[in-house]
């Protein structure tokens, strides 16, 4: 339950875009990222991708997706960051609307990361036109248990307990703040299925800590094909879940998209 409520008053606008030119954008950002950090395992690590789909018809739409992750690792502590950033646009009979524009960005601190079982401490930000949320902001800690670390497979599931404030719109006028605590929980798999083609699975559950049926769910679902060490054709499976997102003015509880694009490993 909301431990605090504040009515306030908001303009929720948007304009229209190019998809494409922040396609271009994406691209551009994983060919820049092509000066190595170093190699898997100890040290610095990158990750970029740029996704896009694009349907036609009596609907047009496209979608854009461009992650960036950086990690740095020790025996000790690894320190990783992730953001990325959603774009989608729509023309019906010729007239363009943007909906879809999402961003977020992740920070997290691993105590012992080759230890079986991690501790962790976490923060993150976000903002969804879609999803009529201006800012939502958590952070929080808890623990990592890993099944397996080996060359070719990694899978793991984190546990963790988030403050969380919200700050919401869901009319053209009122906006509304929200602060309360929730449960998470992350498993993240990746495994190599062939000599060039890996998977990764990485799904996220998080219920209000006094209200269990309001939850925000995620998959994100990714099978990349190598073309050289460092870069790969990558198809991606992207489903989106907050049970209290229609309540806020969205058009549905869930936003799910195929994508396909590029992906760049350092």
């Amino acid at each position: 339950m909301p431990l605090r409520r504040i009515p306030r008053r908001i303009a929720f606008r948007s304009s229209c875009g190019q998809p494409f030119a922040a396609l271009s954008r994406s691209l551009l950002l994983v060919i820049l990222a092509s000066v190595p950090l170093s190699a898997q395992g100890l040290g610095r690590h990158l990750k970029a991708e740029a996704n896009a789909n694009l349907s036609y018809g009596n609907v047009e739409q496209t979608t854009t997706l461009s992650r960036l992750g950086l990690s740095s690792v020790d025996s000790t502590l690894e320190l990783s960051t992730d953001g990325f950033f959603t774009y989608g646009e729509t023309r019906v009979d010729g007239v363009p609307s943007v909906n879809k524009r999402s961003w977020g960005g992740s920070i997290n601190a691993d105590l012992h990361p080759f230890s079986r079982l991690t501790p962790f401490m976490l923060a993150s930000l976000e903002s969804s036109l879609e999803k009529r949320i201006i800012r939502r902001y958590s952070g929080g800690g808890g623990a990592k248990l890993t099944f397996v670390k080996r060359d070719g497979m990694s899978s793991d599931l984190s546990l963790a307990l988030l403050a969380e404030r919200t700050v919401t719109a869901p009319t053209d006028t009122n906006r509304t703040e929200m602060v309360y605590a929730r449960y998470s929980a992350r498993y993240r798999l990746e495994r190599k299925l062939a000599d060039k083609v890996g998977l990764t699975v990485l799904t996220f559950y998080r219920p209000e800590f006094h209200a269990l049926h309001r939850y925000t769910a995620s998959a994100n679902v990714g099978v990349t094909y190598r073309l050289v060490s460092a870069l790969g054709l990558k198809a991606t499976f992207v489903d989106n879940y907050d049970s209290e997102a229609r309540g806020r003015g969205a058009r549905s509880n869930n936003d799910g998209d195929i994508l396909f694009g590029l992906a760049a490993t350092f």
